[in-house]
């Protein structure tokens, strides 16, 4: 991307703080994974650092389970724009009611492991994974347990759209700019 994707912004708005928005509708608490070292701090949460020896995206999901005070953390990644209040409460919704270790968006793509509810106990058999050099998120439901893995989903393909080139965010906003100009009555 070639900067600091979070701080991209689209309608007056960072990539980071509209997901921080959208998951305030959803749950009481965020918690900003910020990889290794300190960042974001303007935006008024609580950070959470990469433990020593874990790297990538799992790395960042470990360290919200860590500093989470629930049984259960709601991981979403800052460079989904769509993320909707009512698809993420349903994810919480249907790990709580039950009791899921994890519980994943689903889109066109499969199922979405940076937007997904996850259980405090998988962060031990993440950590398993990141030791044998497996970066996946995922990863930890490879590790046997018993009783198994209790995993839900919750299908929503348009919410999971993620921005990983310059294009693709050129992309989004001429969609948010088309959105707006439907709603103003066309054109101006």
């Amino acid at each position: 991307m070639g900067t600091d994707k979070a701080r991209i912004e689209l309608e007056g708005r960072s990539l980071l703080e509209r997901a921080r928005d959208a998951v305030r509708v959803a749950t009481d608490r965020v918690v900003l994974a910020t990889g290794a070292e300190e960042r974001y701090a303007d935006l008024g949460a609580p950070i959470a650092l990469d433990e020593p020896g874990t790297t990538g995206a799992a790395a960042g999901v470990i360290a919200g389970l860590r500093e989470g005070d629930a049984d259960r953390a709601l991981v979403v990644a800052c460079d989904m724009p769509r993320l909707d209040a009512d698809v993420l409460r349903a994810l919480v919704d249907e790990a709580l009611t039950n009791e899921l270790d994890a519980c994943f968006l689903v889109s066109e793509r499969g199922r979405e492991p940076l937007c997904a509810v996850y259980a405090r106990r998988v962060a031990d058999a993440m950590r398993a994974a990141q030791s044998r050099g497996d970066r996946r998120v995922v990863a930890f439901l490879d590790e046997a347990v018993t009783p198994a893995w209790r995993v839900g989903e919750v299908r929503a393909p348009d919410c999971a759209r993620n921005l990983n080139t310059p294009e693709d965010v050129a992309e989004e906003r001429a969609r948010l700019s088309r959105g707006r100009e439907q709603q103003e009555g066309g054109p101006r």
